[in-house]
């Protein structure tokens, strides 16, 4: 089978991992093994960009595939929050949506050069992931043994396939913030009805506490009631029970309001 056909047929398993798998480290992971196998070249990998604390946009490997025999370059500090501003030129071209295939030994930026050289590739491809319109980073083609390069055909099959990675992601972030959304809504409600709860414990609480020395009081009414008839002065005993009955008035209507 010809190396287009393989990378057609790698688009499509690629899709249906990205599509099928919800953990997308783990469905990444399984497309560059894909890609690589298909591409028959020595190495896959994810950059992704990002700010650092001043700001200034950075980019750092993220993921990546080795044939066997082939130098692992995930743990290179080297490949960790590198500036852009060192790679203006290249920043330029995907920022255009546009793939950057080169022959290592031709490259005229002698740091870019150099840089790759140190990692022993001979031909290089970049194709640019884009989510939600933004550009998130690129998918990286290395040929250590070779300088093959990618035909044009095969580089816009590349490109269509990073931007269903650069749709996967956008989904699985707005999928993030939904449940987020969810569990910080779920955590509102539980508060309201912990709140309520409260509310009732405090009126329950309240009223019992309340109603204790109103029974209390109503019941020294009761006997204050009981001694008016001793009393000989009628004009008193009179003032005396009409502030009485104004006192039951009132505790009528706090106890049972």
């Amino acid at each position: 089978m010809k190396r287009s056909e393989k990378i057609l047929n790698a688009l499509g398993q690629a899709y249906f991992s990205l599509s099928s798998n919800n953990s997308l480290e783990s469905s990444i992971t399984d497309v560059l093994g894909i890609l690589g196998k298909a591409t028959d070249v020595d190495r896959v990998y994810i950059f992704q960009n990002f700010k650092n604390s001043d700001k200034e946009e950075i980019f750092s490997q993220r993921y990546e595939w080795t044939k066997e025999n082939i130098t692992i370059q995930i743990d290179n500090p080297e490949l960790q929050d590198i500036p852009w501003s060192i790679f203006a030129d290249l920043r330029l071209v995907m920022l255009e949506r546009k793939t950057y295939s080169a022959i290592v030994k031709e490259i005229k930026n002698d740091s870019f050069r150099e840089t790759l050289q140190s990692q022993e590739i001979k031909a290089v491809l970049f194709v640019p992931i884009y989510s939600n319109d933004l550009f998130w980073g690129w998918v990286g083609f290395d040929n250590c043994q070779t300088d093959e390069t990618f035909t044009e055909s095969q580089q816009d099959a590349l490109l269509v396939l990073a931007s269903t990675i650069g749709n996967v992601i956008a989904m699985q972030k707005q999928q993030a913030e939904i449940q987020l959304a969810n569990d910080r809504l779920k955590t509102a409600l539980n508060s309201e009805k912990e709140v309520n709860k409260l509310k009732s414990r405090f009126v329950t609480t309240a009223s019992h506490e309340f109603r204790t020395p109103l029974s209390t009081i109503s019941g020294s009414t009761e006997l204050m009631e009981m001694y008016i008839s001793e009393i000989s002065n009628l004009k008193l005993a009179e003032k005396f029970e009409k502030h009485i009955n104004r006192i039951k008035k009132k505790l009528t209507e706090w106890l049972f309001c």
